[in-house]
């Protein structure tokens, strides 16, 4: 597991899902990921770590939703990062 995921994880307090690890190895190895999960499984948390990584990398990241709401809320969480 990479330092930096190491520190995302530390500030959770649950243990993340297989399907999440599995998502989190593919953006470490890389690799595209696309998650299709059903509503509160868990894929913003993909995201946050997503974006997370490549903020570490200096690179960008894009976030989309498909709902106005969701994407303003997200908007809000990940500015108080």
């Amino acid at each position: 597991m990479s330092t930096l995921r190491d520190q995302f994880l530390s500030q959770l307090s649950y243990q993340p899902d297989a399907f999440q690890v599995k998502a989190m190895d593919s953006i470490d190895a890389d690799a595209s990921v696309l998650v299709a999960a059903p509503t509160g499984s868990g894929k913003t948390l993909i995201a946050e770590y997503g974006i997370a990584r490549a903020q570490s990398l200096k690179r960008r990241a894009f976030y989309t939703t498909p709902i106005k709401a969701l994407s303003n809320q997200t908007f809000r969480d990940l500015g108080e990062l």
